[in-house]
């Protein structure tokens, strides 16, 4: 079984993004996502899981468990619920090239400067809004 958590589903422009779904026809997979990070609209907790339920892995606990989770977590609340079909259908791809781009500078920034930096090393991201950065202490 894999459990994959995945809230931005693009990656920099010189890398390919590739699901985990898509890596295997007999492994169940959990994908989750949200708006928050892709759309950049923090706090509007509004998120969902594709389940890849190859073998009916899930179907007798996950699944169920799933749903009674989504019951007791507050939601977003209606009107982004009624905003999200216009939003994923209607949003250019040019505002995600601009996003990736800015993020993308922003990365390549970050890890020259940390570079320069005696004892730290970091690992230049492929598509994170994260760093992961090791120090020599």
């Amino acid at each position: 079984m894999t459990i994959k958590v995945f809230f931005f589903p693009q990656v920099f422009h010189d890398q390919t993004f590739h699901s985990v779904a898509s890596l295997s026809t007999d492994v169940p997979v959990l994908t989750c996502s949200g708006i928050a990070k892709r759309f950049l609209v923090p706090g509007w907790r509004m998120g969902w899981i594709v389940i890849n339920d190859r073998g009916g892995v899930f179907e007798k606990e996950i699944r169920g468990g799933l749903l009674n989770l989504s019951q007791k977590i507050l939601g977003p609340c209606t009107l982004v619920q009624g905003a999200l079909p216009n939003i994923l259908k209607n949003t250019e791809k040019s505002f995600f090239d601009s996003i990736i781009t800015i993020v993308e500078e922003n990365a390549k920034f970050c890890y020259e400067s940390f570079l320069r930096i005696p004892g730290l090393k970091p690992v230049m991201p492929q598509g994170a809004l994260y760093m992961m950065v090791s120090s020599k202490l």
